[in-house]
């Protein structure tokens, strides 16, 4: 006998309301928690498909430096600094921007190396772009695999059992 379906059956409709918006909750969140980590990992793999087609370098120039704040939900903030570059591959200039934070921050007119498309230079990157590990792949199927066992678990009992009548116990 499957023991998440059991044999005393209450209607979904006489569920108490309590039950039934912990329910919506926790689904809610998990798909929230899905979309960002697939958001994130078609994020991090192009990133890392971009860093894999760079593979020649050459040294460009700093060419601007904005400051910008950023503010956390809790009243935190942080500084990142977005950087426009420019560099020459074969008598054609190009330019490209990374938003680097205060540790990595350069001045306009410093020069910095960057990677580049050999067949398509407007594809760069730079030495002071965050370097893409294997801990953000990680970290990203975690938070799939946890959105996805959220939403598996609130709801299994409607997902396994064959029939609609089901306890919430």
């Amino acid at each position: 006998m499957n023991t998440i379906c059991t044999s005393t059956a209450i209607t979904s409709e006489k569920m108490d309301s309590k039950t039934k918006n912990q329910r919506i909750a926790f689904t809610f969140a998990g798909i929230l928690i899905l979309i960002a980590a697939v958001t994130g990992l078609v994020k991090t793999l192009s990133d890392r498909h971009l860093a894999s087609l760079c593979t020649e370098q050459t040294q460009g120039q700093v060419i601007s430096v904005t400051e910008k704040l950023h503010t956390r939900r809790r009243g935190k903030s942080y500084l990142s600094y977005p950087t426009e570059y420019e560099f020459t591959v074969v008598s054609a200039r190009y330019t490209g921007t990374v938003d680097v934070r205060e540790a990595q921050r350069v001045e306009q007119g410093e020069t910095i190396t960057v990677y580049y498309d050999p067949h398509d230079p407007e594809n760069n990157t730079t030495d002071l772009a965050k370097r893409i590990g294997s801990g953000q792949l990680v970290y990203m199927v975690i938070c799939i695999f946890l959105g996805a066992g959220m939403v598996i678990f609130v709801n299994r009992k409607a997902l396994f059992c064959k029939h609609r009548n089901f306890t919430d116990k």
